[in-house]
């Protein structure tokens, strides 16, 4: 029932904002065919957008929204770039973050489920997507389109950057969400750690005749 009041509020409240921005584009004598023309882009991007809202502003059942909505707006975005720069030809190498697209909403998606595989799965599929897009920007961009523009220039050396960074904070964070295992200590049971007090004599007893019964004769 909130989910489906949420909606209907945000449809009421994208409607509402349409027709203000309508209303200034005449007000200001803005020619919004000229706009669309430029930025035409942002309608690609616009109902990911929406989909991650409704990934993100319902409860744990609407969270399957995130993966379409990460593919339309991360191809939106991509759009956008390429748009803005004419570097249509980065379609050779850039169409590897899509599986980082699928990974972030993954990610997203197992956390709202409470599903760690999921999220493990996520984290791999993002740093090997972010691993081979630096690889064919260096190779496309330098070997095959020359690199001689300023922004393939300053784009690698930033994305060199961010790669490593997300990789080495994913390694630590991985590194320090590794569970505590507690073990069970006993007579029978050699080399396993834990509180006595965690222990009944009852169990401790059961245990003991269990590995004395494994035990070859």
């Amino acid at each position: 029932m909130n989910v489906q009041v949420n909606r209907n509020s945000f449809g009421a409240l994208a409607l509402i904002a349409a027709g203000v921005l309508l209303f200034a584009f005449q007000a200001l004598d803005i020619d919004l065919g000229d706009i669309l023309e430029q930025f035409w882009t942002l309608l690609v991007m616009a109902p990911g957008i929406v989909f991650l809202l409704i990934a993100g502003s319902g409860d744990r059942s609407t969270s399957g929204f995130a993966f379409p909505g990460m593919i339309i707006f991360g191809t939106g975005a991509i759009l956008t770039y390429q748009n803005l720069t004419d570097h249509w030809e980065s379609w050779a190498y850039i169409w590897t973050l899509y599986p980082g697209l699928v990974g972030m909403a993954m990610i997203f998606n197992g956390s709202r489920q409470n599903a760690p595989n999921e999220v493990k799965t996520g984290r791999q599929m993002l740093q090997w997507s972010l691993v081979a897009f630096v690889i064919g920007l260096v190779f496309f961009e330098y070997f095959i389109f020359g690199g001689s523009t300023a922004l393939v220039r300053y784009l690698l050396p930033v994305a060199l950057l961010a790669v490593g960074a997300y990789l080495l904070l994913a390694r630590r964070s991985e590194s320090g969400e590794k569970p505590k295992r507690t073990f069970v200590s006993g007579g029978g049971a050699p080399g396993l750690k834990a509180n006595d007090a965690d222990i009944t004599p009852e169990l401790r007893r059961k245990i003991d005749e269990a590995l004395r019964e494994d035990e070859p004769v």
